[in-house]
């Protein structure tokens, strides 16, 4: 089962099934999901992988609830539960249907044997649901959704620019949300700039994406630097942006496809994945190696003690730009 039919078990009501696994690419929807449950009725049990073990879990699940309620046991690992243990878990749950069995599995692994032990057909009592990164129409509801639990008064553009500041990451994006409680009016782009501490970061991802494309970048250079950005953290990190199009660059010529999970060692969301793809494929290798040369030496260069710092680094971009 996939996060839309899931959604329609959970508005409908309709979810019977107390023995539930979550699973997948995204950790944030199987961490939201998961939360889904908790409630004050609910004597909740939670263990993560180092203090799991099965003989907690089955007296979690085999006793009554001390408050007459319902128990909860959600496990969340990165590695396997065995197969013996979850059929174990999932037993009591047969034998105590008020009882619930959440298992969030952050792990990579994906194949069917991940979720076997929840996938009977005939088993009314268990469920399997994996969670794919968001798309950007995903996340935008999901925040929407969310800002309307908090009575925030946001509008479409500002939930697009709270995203894009975040490069659509959910789980940052939420926390920010706190921040914008306090203001007790219509919040407007410029009021998520003021208060989100991470507006810096993108706008150096724009000011790198506008050197690269040749086109007018002094503008937003000159907003960064006034904002009190440093020029030696900005060259910094322009040459991490530039050597990682090169690897995304090298990657695709190598596999004739795109992989964030292999190139960065963590997963992009798709369309994040795609723009990187995008933006590597417009640089040929001599001018890859041109830039990376000059950014390496210019570093250098920068952080010498006897340097007009602001004069070189302009320099340097200048040069950066030509290429």
């Amino acid at each position: 089962m996939y996060k839309k039919e899931f959604d329609n078990l959970l508005n409908s009501r309709k979810l019977t099934q107390n023995a539930i696994i979550l699973f997948g690419e995204s950790t944030f929807l199987i961490e939201y999901y998961s939360k889904i449950f908790i409630n004050q009725g609910v004597n909740l049990m939670s263990l993560y992988q180092s203090e799991y073990s099965l003989q907690s879990a089955k007296a979690h699940l085999s006793q009554g609830s001390l408050f007459g309620g319902s128990n909860l046991l959600i496990i969340k690992t990165e590695k396997k539960i065995s197969k013996p243990d979850l059929v174990t878990l999932i037993d009591l749950c047969k034998k105590n249907p008020d009882h619930r069995f959440i298992y969030c599995y952050t792990g990579s692994d994906y194949k069917a044997s991940t979720y076997s032990a929840f996938n009977s057909k005939k088993d009314t009592h268990t469920l399997f649901v994996r969670f794919f990164n968001p798309n950007q129409n995903e996340a935008k509801n999901m925040i929407l959704n969310e800002v309307q639990k908090r009575s925030l008064k946001m509008n479409q553009q500002s939930i697009s620019h709270l995203l894009e500041i975040n490069n659509y990451d959910l789980a940052l994006s939420f926390n920010e949300l706190s921040k914008l409680e306090i203001l007790d009016k219509n919040i407007e782009i410029s009021d998520i700039d003021e208060l989100i501490y991470g507006t810096k970061e993108i706008s150096m991802e724009d000011l790198f994406d506008l050197i690269l494309e040749k086109k007018d970048f002094i503008p937003q250079l000159k907003l960064l630097l006034e904002s009190g950005a440093d020029e030696i953290r900005l060259f910094t990190a322009f040459t991490s942006h530039v050597a990682q199009l090169y690897l995304f660059n090298i990657y695709i010529k190598i596999n004739g496809f795109v992989s964030s999970k292999d190139i960065l060692g963590y997963p992009l969301p798709k369309f994040v994945e795609e723009q990187k793809a995008r933006q590597s494929s417009k640089i040929d290798t001599k001018k890859y190696h041109r830039l990376i040369k000059l950014l390496v030496r210019g570093e250098l260069e920068l952080k010498s003690s006897n340097v007009d710092k602001s004069a070189k680094f302009l320099e340097l971009i200048l040069k950066a730009n030509s290429i």
